[in-house]
């Protein structure tokens, strides 16, 4: 086996099996473990990732030098309809030392929730949800009504304009100037599909991740 950690859950309940009843479905509780291994893996696609269940590969990247196919080994071949996040020159002039870059998937991949939309803080994968109306705005028209695009965004900002105590987690943080940083990310998503024809949608499953069937995640 190559160097690196293996990580290994088994018997989690067995000292307190009353927790265990309260437990969602075991596809349920290994989808979230899916959700935590690919937020790390956009956020360090020169480490590979594998993650098993009773026995069975669930998820499996390879480490790469290019981000562009870690996100295939994520996103499967919708990953080839993803375009770079391009921000409008002007940005360069405005206030503040924030920038984003990443993809976004044109208007005819999109998703009836945003649990494809990853957001990454100075390398640190947080929660999409305080980003989600941005990044609408950012769309405009070009989604339907409770339609979300695919996307993985990279904020880089100073340290200082960032509290990440917020939650144990660290999946919460604090922007100090969050309007300008959402503005900035309204702004790059628009500029960015100016030339982007709108095409019907497709809502197909993401096809790069193994089905969810397994009981228990090892």
């Amino acid at each position: 086996m190559a160097e690196g950690t293996r990580i290994e859950v088994k018997n989690l309940f067995s000292n307190q099996p009353a927790r265990l009843a309260f437990q969602r479905r075991p596809a349920t509780e290994v989808s979230k473990v899916v959700d935590v291994i690919i937020a790390h893996a956009l956020s360090h696609h020169r480490v590979g990732f594998r993650l098993k269940s009773d026995g069975k590969i669930i998820l499996d990247v390879p480490a790469t030098k290019d981000m562009e196919d870690r996100l295939y080994d994520v996103l499967g071949q919708q990953a080839g309809k993803m375009i770079d996040l391009n921000p409008p020159p002007s940005d360069a002039q405005a206030p503040g030392d924030e920038t984003w870059t990443g993809w976004i998937s044109t208007p005819d991949i999109t998703r009836g929730k945003g649990d494809d939309i990853h957001v990454l803080i100075n390398g640190r994968p947080v929660a999409a949800q305080p980003f989600l109306q941005a990044i609408r705005r950012g769309y405009r028209t070009r989604l339907m009504q409770g339609r979300h695009p695919v996307a993985v965004l990279k904020l880089e900002l100073p340290a200082t304009e960032v509290d990440v105590n917020v939650h144990p987690t660290k999946r919460e943080v604090r922007l100090r100037n969050s309007w300008r940083v959402l503005e900035r990310l309204e702004r790059a998503i628009a500029h960015t599909l100016e030339s982007t024809p709108t095409e019907p949608e497709s809502s197909g499953p993401i096809t790069g991740i193994t089905s969810l069937a397994p009981a228990s995640a090892e």
